[in-house]
């Protein structure tokens, strides 16, 4: 079985899946969940632990699977966690601050993340942003075989002709041997160097790239990814796991591309993780969102309010408002959005609970947009 690892960045875009689009059973191991052959379990983790690794992968091949895509994190190289796996390749998107309560600073964060393409073997492949950074680093201390790609420059496969709109994204992926035009239901610059990344990872693969270009096109949506919830009320709102600075700034910018109407933001940051990105994320919302409502998030062991004050204290406008409820931000939100404007509620995405000091609740935010949608009494907006 071949395993191949998405280190660092958004979670993967699977250009193989159990609809056999190339023929091939894949297994994903990953933020949103672990589909272990017919069976999808609750990720309790990113990335699961040394024995339950070994013990999924072994299920895998027991089932038949030919792939494994895995997502990396950065705790789970530190501790060893991924120790044993004969990776196939490694995918590079991105390096942005993150996870520093634990690595505490940059440096130590790129380390952890490095050790996956140090450890690849020579007939391995390294698939590296070539528009972050870091991307010298990580080409010069890898022995696999390295295949680039970029956006905003030439590498061995990268994007030209990009178009956006609120249905999608159009663009054309050039590579050595020729170009191929995309059509897809993602919108935003962060998901067309995913959708690089796959297509870089196909052609070292030797998938046929027509089967990759239908991969690419046929995927609906990442649960909680950019991920547009329908509606007949005329406005627009999507999910998003958007939960760094970073992240923040990728979402925003990509609904800035498509939409010149208000944007409605609902964000919070969770409790007992990195605290210096928390006004960080209010000046990216601040500088990129019409209006705010900040919230709640996971708080864990921290005091809500106390996480929102110093969220606030990155806001240089008073573009915002706080609403400790996160389903009462949520429908403050949504009763306030007018026709063609759009509703963002980042942080959570895939996630269907709440953490609290002493308790974790059944939160859905799906579920509560769509009981807000089908409200009777709720009329089309005018604009």
């Amino acid at each position: 079985m071949t395993v191949t690892s998405w280190p660092i960045g958004t979670a993967p875009i699977e250009v193989l899946d159990q609809r056999l689009t190339a023929f091939k059973k894949c297994g994903v191991i990953g933020t949103i969940n672990y589909r272990i052959g017919a069976k999808i379990l609750p990720s309790t983790n990113t990335t699961p632990g040394f024995l339950d690794n070994q013990r999924y992968l072994a299920q895998l091949v027991d089932g038949g699977c030919h792939y494994c895509v895995m997502e990396a994190s950065s705790h789970a190289l530190h501790q060893g966690r991924l120790d044993g796996i004969d990776f196939s390749a490694g995918i590079f998107t991105n390096l942005t601050q993150d996870h520093l309560d634990y690595h505490r600073d940059m440096e130590s964060y790129f380390k952890a993340k490095a050790l996956l393409f140090e450890n690849l073997k020579r007939d391995a492949y390294a698939v590296i942003n070539l528009d972050d950074s870091q991307a010298p680093r990580l080409c010069a201390l890898t022995k696999a075989k390295v295949i680039t790609y970029a956006i905003d420059q030439k590498a061995d496969v990268y994007a030209t002709n990009i178009t956006y709109d609120l249905r999608g994204s159009c663009f054309e992926i050039v590579f050595p041997t020729g170009r191929l035009k995309v059509q897809s239901r993602f919108i935003g610059k962060h998901n067309i160097y995913n959708m690089l990344a796959a297509f870089a990872w196909g052609i070292s693969e030797g998938i046929d790239l027509d089967i990759v270009r239908q991969g690419l096109e046929n995927l609906n949506h990442v649960p909680g990814r950019l991920e547009g919830v329908d509606n007949d009320k005329g406005f627009f709102v999507f999910i998003d796991y958007a939960h760094t600075e970073d992240g923040l700034v990728n979402v925003l910018q990509a609904l800035r591309k498509v939409t010149s109407e208000k944007i409605i933001l609902v964000f919070g940051c969770g409790g007992d993780r990195d605290k210096t990105k928390r006004p960080k994320m209010a000046k990216a919302a601040c500088l990129l969102a019409d209006y705010s409502i900040v919230t709640t998030d996971n708080p864990r062991s921290e005091d809500p309010q106390a996480i929102i004050n110093e969220v606030v204290s990155g806001f240089t406008k008073n573009n915002f408002e706080t609403c400790v409820d996160r389903k009462e931000a949520i429908l403050r939100a949504l009763s306030q959005v007018q026709k063609g404007q759009t509703v963002l509620i980042a942080g959570k995405g895939h996630e269907d609970y709440q953490i609290f000091q002493d308790k974790t609740i059944v939160f859905n935010e799906r579920e509560i947009v769509k009981e807000f949608l089908n409200n009777p009494c709720l009329p089309s907006r005018k604009s």
